[in-house]
């Protein structure tokens, strides 16, 4: 009898406050959504971090890789079929299968290999959400620092396949000969690039963060992607105004160097059990606290959306990267 005649699946879940490995029942699968075989699935910081405060009998995996073994009716990917997808903070990525809503399922292409496409939802939507902001890259200025990471490493290679010239950054030199590959125009060690940029995308947070803002061409624009806590009054002059950042977030350079007002607003969405909020606000000098308070009031109660059309660019990250020496950090 095969695992998914049983019924019951291999997983790793929250028991106890401590993550186990044991067998439990395989997901239901409701109308519309499809059940997925995990091929692999991959460790998010984010997720990491949180893995104390989950609520018992959670599986964790934010992002998952695999095939389709049933399929939702008259919609989405056939059985069979390769995908990839986030799981919208139900989690579920740590297991043997996982039912998601087919709409959220990107396929992927055959020469993207199981190992790179465990972590290409999360980090590759978000690569790619942060290149797009900085419009048409063509002949363009770009910088990424921590192209080490997931996160950089598709931002830069997204970069350069817009045809922007891209510099890159590493925490320390003996760092320098694993992004060679990249093909970038250059990599030096985090806060001592120089020159100015069209865009710059930082996934790291802290004191690089502070120093990326400076490099930052008059009119570019500066991409944060990322799940530290930057000193935002240092970054962006905020001085004593209340501010929080989400998860990304992008700024404007006015003529004269300064700061200004976010050339963006989106809603991020609603987080699963035990995930506390992170929101996205709008900063203009006259930003108050009570303002601040009242637009988190406002996200809760509408509980914002964005999930479908976050999942809808997979493929197309997919196709972009899909060569079999993009690495990704993933478990099996």
């Amino acid at each position: 009898m095969s695992t998914l005649e049983s019924g019951m699946m291999s997983a790793w879940r929250i028991k106890n406050g401590a993550l186990v490995f044991e067998t439990v029942p395989i997901p239901s699968v409701p109308p519309g959504y499809a059940l997925v075989e995990v091929k692999s699935s991959s460790l998010t910081l984010g997720e990491v971090l949180y893995l104390p405060y989950m609520q018992e009998g959670r599986i964790p995996g934010l992002e998952a890789a695999g095939v389709v073994v049933r399929a939702a009716e008259g919609v989405g990917p056939t059985i069979g079929s390769r995908v990839s997808a986030m799981t919208a903070f139900s989690g579920g990525g740590w297991g043997q299968y996982v039912a998601l809503p087919a709409e959220q399922l990107g396929t992927l292409p055959n020469n993207v290999s199981w190992v790179d496409a465990g972590g290409l939802a999360n980090a590759g939507l978000t690569a790619l959400h942060a290149v797009r902001l900085g419009g048409a890259l063509l002949g363009a200025t770009v910088l990424v620092t921590g192209v080490t990471g997931t996160i950089g490493r598709y931002a830069a290679q997204l970069a350069r396949l817009a045809g922007a010239q891209v510099s890159g950054t590493v925490r320390s030199p003996d760092r320098l000969e694993a992004v060679a590959e990249l093909g970038l125009k250059e990599v030096v060690v985090s806060n001592t690039a120089t020159g100015r940029y069209d865009l710059v995308i930082d996934t790291l947070g802290g004191a690089a963060l502070t120093h990326a803002m400076e490099r930052v061409s008059p009119g570019g624009r500066r991409g944060l992607s990322h799940w530290g806590r930057p000193d935002i009054r240092t970054a962006f002059g905020a001085g004593d105004r209340s501010l929080e950042l989400g998860k990304q977030s992008t700024w404007r350079t006015t003529p004269d160097g300064q700061c200004g007002r976010r050339s963006h607003s989106r809603r991020q969405s609603r987080p699963g059990p035990n995930l506390p909020r992170r929101t996205c606000l709008r900063w203009t000098p006259r930003t108050s606290r009570n303002r601040t308070r009242g637009q988190l009031a406002r996200n809760r109660q509408t509980g914002p959306g964005l999930q479908n059309h976050r999942h809808q660019g997979q493929d197309r990250v997919a196709c972009r990267l899909g060569t079999p020496t993009r690495p990704s950090r993933s478990v099996l």
